[in-house]
């Protein structure tokens, strides 16, 4: 299975779990304990978010990648793993806070 855990300048990062393996934009990350099913109720929950063509769809997406990376970086077990957890993770939600108007736009 593969989900969308991030757009980064509008590239998308897909995670992926096959023969329990986790793999980020491709690279294999030391990630332990994410499950089939874990990342399948990710999935429905980004699915289960309304489309719409504002730019709020994104946002409620990018609130939940936070969350679920915020989990993930729990269970990231190498230090390069957890630095690109945390990329991801900070990036997310920048975009969060930017939809919000919380950021200057300098950063």
């Amino acid at each position: 299975m593969e989900v969308c855990i991030a757009l980064v300048k509008g590239r998308e990062i897909m995670l992926k779990l096959e023969d329990q393996l986790v793999y980020i934009d491709g690279r294999i990350e030391h990630i332990r304990g994410l499950t089939h099913e874990a990342l399948r109720d990710f999935a429905e929950e980004l699915a289960a978010v309304p489309f719409t063509d504002h730019p709020e769809y994104q946002a409620r997406l990018n609130a939940r990648r936070v969350a679920f990376l915020s989990k993930l970086l729990g269970m990231a077990a190498a230090e390069e793993s957890q630095d690109v957890v945390v990329r991801l993770l900070d990036s997310v939600h920048y975009d969060v806070l930017e939809f919000l108007g919380e950021t200057t736009g300098n950063a």
